[in-house]
């Protein structure tokens, strides 16, 4: 269901939800956890229950975000399952919602975007590395949660061949209009996780979120 790191459960104030892209799966996560050097904090690394090629290869939807949503949105709600089941493991640790910080990159950034937003709580954060929204640009999705307050990191790279801008700000837009409080970050790297992106997270977890002290550009 998931693997784990970080301290021991029964003495963590802090929860880490990290869910990694496609064609992967949970280990792809382990370096982000690492370098965040997150004393107190207890992570959980699911693993995608779709196998798309052979040596855990996984996903958390089977079809690409581009496609129409419907297609997607059929089996997201397994993927969503896990996700509880991550938050359940916590309660068993009586680690409250607000001291869990989500993050995701690729297909696992576009899954808890939708899953934030179907399934509103008071997160800590939610931190999407190179994440979206399903469906293609012209796609109508209608959107009702109340996400006042919840804070989103939204990262893009400026070279990433598969996440245009555009779908970036799309998603910035939507939670912008649904209440959340963003801050959309643009680095100079494509589809993968850099190293200023990094030095940026551990900065921010350890000014408390404080959103302001990364620049918006």
């Amino acid at each position: 269901m998931f693997d784990t790191a970080g301290c021991n459960p029964e003495e963590a104030e802090h929860g880490v939800i990290l869910i990694h892209g496609r064609g992967s799966d949970g280990s792809e996560m382990r370096p982000v956890f690492s370098s965040l050097y997150l004393r107190k904090s207890y992570a959980l690394f699911p693993h995608g229950p779709f196998e798309i090629m052979k040596g855990n290869r996984l996903a958390w939807y089977t079809h690409f975000w581009n496609v129409e949503p419907e297609q997607n949105l059929s089996e997201i709600s397994h993927s969503f399952s896990i996700v509880e089941q991550c938050l359940d493991e916590y309660k068993r640790y009586n680690i409250p919602e607000s001291e869990i910080t989500l993050i995701g990159h690729s297909q696992g950034a576009n899954l808890l975007l939708e899953f934030v937003t179907d399934n509103p709580r008071p997160f800590n954060a939610v931190i999407a590395m190179r994440g979206c929204f399903l469906g293609h640009l012209e796609s109508e999705r209608a959107f009702n949660s109340d996400l006042s307050g919840q804070r989103f990191v939204i990262n893009s790279g400026r070279k990433d061949p598969y996440i245009p801008p555009k779908k970036s700000e799309q998603a910035c837009d939507i939670l912008k209009d649904l209440g959340a409080e963003v801050s959309h970050k643009h680095y100079e790297a494509g589809h993968g996780i850099c190293q200023a992106e990094l030095n940026d997270l551990r900065k921010l977890f350890h000014k408390k979120f404080d959103l302001s002290i990364l620049e918006n550009n």
